[in-house]
């Protein structure tokens, strides 16, 4: 007997990314007992056809609005815990191709309470590896690892991406989900420190791998959306979750500050507005959540 695994897979008005992911769970060696979709978009349904019908079990959730990706992961796995008796839970980003064997080895894995699962994930154009975890200190912030040791079948990170993360149910009800408020950028980050914050492990493993094609939501890598996020979230990453410090904090708000100008000096305003706006909110945000960390500690 192995174990019985749900899957959750975000859609954002891309259909055909999201029905790619889907095929290559439904054509491996074994399939998962449910996947939920989450319609976080509002321009296209997902649909499916003849080729998911009787394959696998799949529930399709819309919330109405865009609930970012740590609202929509949320929603999912709250509906497989209230809805269904599995082993183990996942998260899968739509832009991922996963190999035949992916849910077979999956099905087999032997997971310890507080232990989450992440494969080695392969760059979609180059084959080369994206990312085998990160590590994340007050010091060098964050860094994303992609050289893998090579005297190991698997080891132990600070953070895993959420482009797939796999925990046992018991784990995701005790830690809780991803932080709405980050939305999207750093949600998988913070719920990982979490996990080890609570002795809990990040464990990446050589022989899970999947493909994955980055950065195809929010109009692409260096959209001004995306810039947003990276700058608001980074910033109360950096100020509320691994507390960087007052001097690297300081240097991080001046490089920001920095990249706003240089973006009017090369008529980019719409990035430079986006910077400035993630930078204040990330900062009030930040301040207000070390306020209340304060606050609650005396």
């Amino acid at each position: 007997m192995g174990n019985t695994i749900g899957v959750v897979v975000l859609d954002l008005d891309q259909e055909t990314l999201t029905r790619r992911c889907l095929l290559s769970l439904v054509k491996g060696h074994r399939l998962p007992d449910m996947v939920v979709i989450v319609e976080n978009g509002s321009e296209m349904q997902v649909e499916l056809g003849a080729e998911f019908c009787g394959q696998v079990k799949i529930r399709k959730l819309r919330p109405g609005r865009n609930l970012g990706c740590a609202g929509g992961r949320n929603l999912g796995l709250d509906y497989l815990i209230g809805n269904a008796h599995l082993d183990i839970l996942m998260v899968l980003d739509n832009d991922t191709i996963v190999p035949p064997d992916f849910v077979e080895k999956v099905h087999t894995l032997l997971l310890r309470p507080l232990e989450v699962v992440a494969p080695t994930v392969l760059d979609f154009a180059t084959g080369k590896i994206w990312s085998c975890g990160g590590r994340a200190s007050r010091d060098r912030s964050i860094e994303q690892l992609k050289i893998a040791p090579e005297d190991k079948h698997h080891f132990d990170v600070d953070w895993a991406p959420g482009a797939c993360l796999i925990a046992r149910s018991e784990t995701w009800k005790a830690m809780g989900g991803f932080d709405p408020w980050l939305q999207f950028l750093f949600e998988d980050i913070d719920w990982c420190i979490r996990v080890r914050r609570k002795g809990g492990r990040i464990v990446v493993r050589k022989d899970l791998t999947l493909v994955h094609e980055p950065h195809q939501s929010l109009g692409g890598q260096w959209s001004p959306t995306r810039v947003y996020f990276w700058a608001r979230n980074v910033t109360v990453f950096r100020l509320a979750v691994i507390r960087c410090g007052m001097f690297n904090n300081l240097r991080w708000v001046c490089r920001e500050i920095l990249l706003v100008f240089r973006d009017v000096l090369v008529s980019r305003a719409p990035w430079s507005k986006a910077r400035l706006v993630g930078l204040a909110v990330g900062l009030t945000e930040g301040f207000r959540r070390k306020i209340g960390r304060v606050s609650r500690a005396s």
